[in-house]
């Protein structure tokens, strides 16, 4: 009866131990967060780590959702609804957007630079610092409200062929009157420009001088008589030397002239073709020591003697004075003078050159304007004015239309002779270049009126021989070894004849500067 209960024990035992072996080799079960129970904590100052593991968990969901609302934002190149991309290729592309477009309604972002635009030239009416062009003012008018400026004006006359016309005003470069001049004469201008006058006859130049010398003379003691002062000194250069250079020479020594081989001695300069009637030296020098006397004839300009002897007296430059703005002539096939082509060209010209690296280091170089490159380029830029130049040019059958194009002066060293080389360099890199935008191709050219001296236009389109008052000569007239008799004196109504003979040699071939 004792044996059986003992035995159950037993067995109930063995269960038991057998069970805890077996639950001892299976793998422990992992809980879920959610399923997770965690013992309720008393609220206390201190974070507990499920606080800390909770907060973060907020953050990062909370990151979650801020990122998922500006991926949202973001304009991808395919909806999401389009059935022919793959969802996971949209993911990556949508990945790619780093920031997301602006919201609607906000104004685009401004350039850091303000390039040139063709919009805006066809807008613009009137380029920068146009009053201050010297080229597109003509010579004042006589006061007839001075009784004095009167009374020196008739006095003028009665020496003088009268010109009325309004003329336009000449203005040339220091360079270019001391050109061909000695030595003495180019230091005296120089070192006191203000005390000297330039006088520049028409169709002048190394001709006039070697055939009528005295012709610069003969004008002064005019001006002399007629302003009342004392005789007014004239500087000019030595009469050049036309002898053959050739003679006494032997057959190898001889100096080839156009044409030739070359030469065995090169201390003689070869004599240039015809074009040594109109070579330099261009002007003589009149001292007038009275301020009054020189704003007066330098306000008339241009005096006329006769039919043929016809001077511009124009004052010496300085580093203070009127400078020349004169870059150059440009041409096109296109026939059109309105202001679309106008600005259609000068946005050729300038989006060209604002991006042309040998151009900016030349602005760089000469300009003394405030502000960065690009603010030194644009100011020179806005500049350049455009004006038609009225004549056609045809050869064969094609027409060439021109057009002017002026500049404000850039350079700013002390040295005036320095400073124009300088606008030259600069002047001479941009007529070089080629523009074109859309029909029209533009090239440039340099040009040099053989009548007048001018450079912003040249013989075809010189405006004083298009003047009806226009009393000098007519550079469109084609008369070879002609003798002129030039009656100063009695045309001006005065008693006696005084006859110079002058050798003018016109010729259409010699009147072509590039033109």
């Amino acid at each position: 009866m004792t044996s059986e209960p003992s035995e159950q024990t037993d067995d109930a035992l063995k269960k038991s131990k057998t069970n805890r072996s077996q639950s001892a080799h299976k793998t422990p079960k992992k809980s879920s967060p959610t399923n997770r129970k965690t013992p309720a904590r008393e609220n206390s100052q201190s974070p507990t780590p499920g606080a800390r593991y909770k907060g973060n968990l907020v953050d990062s969901e909370s990151d979650r959702e801020s990122e998922t609302r500006q991926q949202s934002a973001v304009h991808f190149p395919f909806p999401p609804s389009n059935p022919n991309i793959d969802e996971d290729q949209f993911m990556i592309t949508a990945g790619q957007q780093q920031e997301p477009y602006p919201p609607p309604g906000t104004p685009p972002p401004l350039p850091t630079v303000r390039a040139p635009s063709l919009v805006e030239e066809m807008a613009r009416t009137v380029p920068a610092r146009r009053a201050e062009n010297p080229h597109l003012a003509n010579c004042d008018a006589v006061s007839f409200q001075d009784p004095g400026e009167v009374m020196f004006y008739n006095n003028l006359e009665k020496h003088f062929v009268k010109n009325s016309g309004q003329f336009p005003r000449v203005v040339l470069d220091l360079s270019f009157l001391l050109e061909g001049q000695d030595d003495h004469v180019a230091e005296s201008v120089r070192n006191n420009p203000n005390n000297w006058l330039a006088v520049v006859p028409a169709l002048g130049g190394h001709h006039l001088f070697t055939q009528v010398p005295e012709v610069v003379d003969l004008f002064a003691s005019s001006l002399a008589e007629a302003t009342g002062c004392e005789e007014m000194l004239v500087l000019r250069s030595a009469k050049p030397q036309t002898s053959n250079p050739n003679r006494g020479r032997g057959r190898r020594g001889r100096v080839r002239g156009r044409g030739g081989r070359g030469t065995s001695d090169t201390s003689h300069t070869p004599k240039p073709a015809h074009r040594d009637h109109f070579s330099p030296p261009f002007a003589a020098f009149l001292e007038v020591s009275e301020e009054m006397l020189r704003e007066r004839l330098v306000r008339q300009q241009t005096f006329s003697k006769s039919k043929i002897i016809t001077c511009h007296v124009v004052p010496v430059p300085s580093s203070g004075s009127t400078r020349n703005w004169t870059v150059g002539q440009f041409w096109t096939m296109v026939k059109k003078y309105d202001n679309q082509a106008r600005a259609t060209i000068l946005y050729a010209i300038k989006s060209k050159l604002f991006d042309d690296r040998t151009f900016r280091s030349m602005v760089r170089a000469m300009s003394s304007a405030a502000g960065g490159l690009d603010d030194k380029v644009l100011m020179f830029l806005d500049t350049f004015d455009l004006q038609r130049q009225d004549y056609e040019y045809t050869e064969g059958r094609m027409s060439q239309y021109r057009w002017v194009l002026y500049a404000a002066p850039i350079s700013m060293d002390e040295n005036l002779l320095v400073r124009e080389d300088q606008e030259n360099g600069i002047r001479a890199y941009i007529r070089n270049q080629q523009y074109a935008h859309g029909m029209f191709a533009v090239q440039g050219t340099s040009m040099m009126c053989s009548l007048c001296k001018a450079k912003n236009h040249n013989r075809f389109a010189c405006p004083f021989t298009a003047s009806k008052d226009w009393q000098g000569p007519d550079a469109t007239e084609s008369v070879k070894d002609i003798r002129y008799g030039v009656q100063g004196e009695s045309e001006a109504g005065q008693e006696g004849l005084m006859v110079v003979s002058v050798y003018c040699y016109v010729s259409a071939s010699y009147f072509c500067f590039k033109c």
